[in-house]
């Protein structure tokens, strides 16, 4: 610190030195020095206490090291291989595998879709036909009711006058239009109830197929919910018969059938669509299955010696770029 002070003093003092004597002894022009030009001739010299000292700190008192554990002593090997490898699968379709099986299962979620949306219609189609079955008991319900009452009466006048033949034959005559009436009520109640249970089955397989994960589930329950509207349909048909009372429940039937075919149709091709995704992905998985990756070769590297080889054959620049340009060559296959 003495040592730059009197440094820089006596560069000072020369300076200074230096504009007395030409103006006191030539009476000449006077010579100026700027801050800039002794900032020149001055050399700064760093202290002793900025420099870094490992193990102490700014005032000199011992520090542990920062490496509290050490450094870690790594043994590397003289001699690093490493093969040069490409991806046997690329060779052997696998792209082209993996293109055509996320096709495949696009067309199969498109077609899962279209089953569980024609199952719903079959459904909607079945729950119609037993709604009509349902009028035609209620109205079979009435005339039966009707018969009944007609009997009740021409039993009471018989019983008042019972040698009258008219009221006997009367009382026969109502006696087998009630029985006739209630048979037909009871094969349309069941009829309906029939038609009523299917719709029921298909509009829950519908809307399992609606909400299923999966495209083979989608087509399972498209397929049960067009079994079952094909069924109330079938029932709805044989129900009716030509009776033209019946018009509108065999109109709902026919209805019914042509949609309960239109959703087992679709069904089959969306369990069809599901068969090929899974034979393209089960394809596209085994192309290259454990073949694992192809080796071009191997490389070596000596650190000791520096030599570099390839397949046990010494390298050298225009190896390197031989090399470099038969893998890429290779790799863009």
């Amino acid at each position: 610190m003495k040592i730059r002070a009197f440094r820089f003093g006596a560069s000072v003092l020369v300076c200074f030195a230096a504009i007395f004597t030409a103006d006191v002894a030539n009476a000449g022009p006077k010579v100026t020095m700027t801050k800039r030009d002794c900032q020149r001739l001055v050399r700064h010299q760093a202290r002793d206490d900025v420099a870094f000292k490992p193990g102490v700190d700014v005032r000199g008192k011992k520090v542990k090291s920062a490496d509290l554990h050490g450094r870690p002593k790594l043994k590397i090997p003289d001699i690093i291989t490493f093969d040069v490898k490409f991806d046997i699968k690329q060779f052997l379709g696998k792209p082209e595998a993996d293109a055509k099986a996320a096709a495949t299962a696009a067309i199969s979620a498109d077609k899962a879709k279209s089953a569980a949306s024609t199952a719903s219609s079959a459904a909607t189609s079945a729950e119609a036909a037993a709604t009509a079955a349902q009028t035609v008991a209620d109205t079979a319900k009435a005339t039966s009711d009707a018969a009944t009452a007609a009997y009740t009466v021409a039993q009471t006048a018989k019983d008042n006058d019972p040698t009258n033949q008219t009221l006997i034959d009367a009382l026969n005559s109502a006696e087998t239009t009630a029985e006739t009436a209630l048979s037909a009520y009871t094969s349309a109640q069941t009829d309906a109830d029939a038609i009523s249970a299917s719709a029921v089955s298909a509009r829950s397989a519908a809307t399992l197929a609606a909400n299923a994960a999966s495209a083979e589930s989608k087509a399972t329950y498209a397929q049960q919910a067009a079994d079952a509207a094909s069924t109330a349909a079938s029932t709805a048909q044989t129900s009716a018969g030509s009776d033209a009372a019946k018009a509108a429940l065999l109109t709902a039937g026919n209805t019914a059938a042509t949609d309960a075919t239109t959703a087992s149709t679709a069904a089959t091709v969306s369990s069809t669509a599901n068969t090929d995704n899974i034979a393209a992905y089960q394809a596209a998985a085994k192309v290259g299955d454990n073949l694992g990756d192809g080796v071009i070769g191997k490389v070596k590297y000596s650190i000791s010696s520096g030599r570099l080889t390839f397949n046990g054959q010494p390298l050298d620049g225009s190896d390197e770029k031989e090399l470099a340009r038969q893998c890429k060559a290779i790799l863009n296959q």
